[in-house]
């Protein structure tokens, strides 16, 4: 099983900031279905969820370009060494009552069969 800490964003300003902003080895979550890495000097892992946290697409971003996955309700934008399989489910374990940025855990399991 896999586990990538995240902080999910409150505010517009944070939403900017992306994952620039985040702390060491955390991940991003954001409420959309397209993101951009404008900005970045590296490229950078976003994957696409559904509603229901499973992974629909994973996608390499370029450094200063947009991508935009239809049907995407979630972007989690994550560091290039993070490894997502496609299929994978995502299920948030802390609460989303917690203070803006706060690490929230998240576990990502393998497709089932």
């Amino acid at each position: 099983m896999f586990r990538c800490p995240v902080v999910v964003p409150m505010t517009f300003r944070q939403r900017l900031a992306g994952i620039k902003r985040a702390p060491p080895g955390h991940g991003v979550l954001l409420a959309a279905s397209a993101v951009n890495s404008i900005g970045l000097k590296e490229p950078l892992t976003v994957v696409a969820l559904d509603g229901h946290g499973r992974v629909l697409a994973v996608h390499l971003l370029a450094a200063n370009t947009t991508w935009r996955h239809r049907g995407a309700e979630w972007i989690m934008e994550l560091d290039t060494e993070t490894p997502v399989p496609p299929g994978a489910r995502v299920r948030i374990l802390v609460p989303a009552t917690l203070l803006p940025w706060h690490p929230r855990a998240l576990e990502l399991r393998p497709p089932s069969a």
